[in-house]
């Protein structure tokens, strides 16, 4: 668990209902490139998904607002945060949380009109390494991470 000034970020292990909930609003599955059979979340599927890779809860008091997405493997990130919470910094402070114990080069990809998102990653100090279609990649070395 890591706790910042304002948010506790830690492991999604099953669904309590709030990821399905936070998962209820298609706005926020475009981009982050989630799709469930029927359009919708389902707490079946939600706990499938959260087997896939590591999934870090964002908290706000004890409200889930958002999660982070980490595959230890490829070391790539990335978040969704729900719409009400948008420009308050919890993803940055989120990221600044835990960006220092993954110890690792990161990657993440944007979508090229996600322009919120894309100032998120240059304020954490990723660079962007290319554009392919709609996507932008971003890379994080591990120099560069502060640590």
């Amino acid at each position: 668990m890591i706790k910042t000034k304002r948010l506790t970020i830690s492991k999604i292990t099953r669904d309590d209902g709030q990821v399905t909930a936070l998962l209820s609003d298609p706005e926020l599955l475009k981009p982050a490139h989630i799709r469930f059979y029927k359009g919708h979340a389902t707490e079946f599927e939600v706990n499938i998904m959260l087997e896939t890779a590591t999934y870090l809860g964002v908290y706000l008091d004890t409200t889930l607002i958002g999660f982070i997405r980490y595959d230890e493997y490829s070391g790539e990130i990335g978040y969704v945060l729900a719409r009400n919470q948008w420009g308050h910094g919890y993803i940055t402070e989120a990221l600044e949380g835990l960006i220092p114990t993954l110890h690792r080069d990161l990657k993440a990809s944007t979508d090229i009109d996600n322009v919120r998102s894309q100032d998120v990653l240059r304020r954490l100090g990723f660079i962007e390494t290319e554009t392919l279609y709609d996507r932008k990649n971003w890379a994080l070395p591990l120099a560069r991470s502060g640590q």
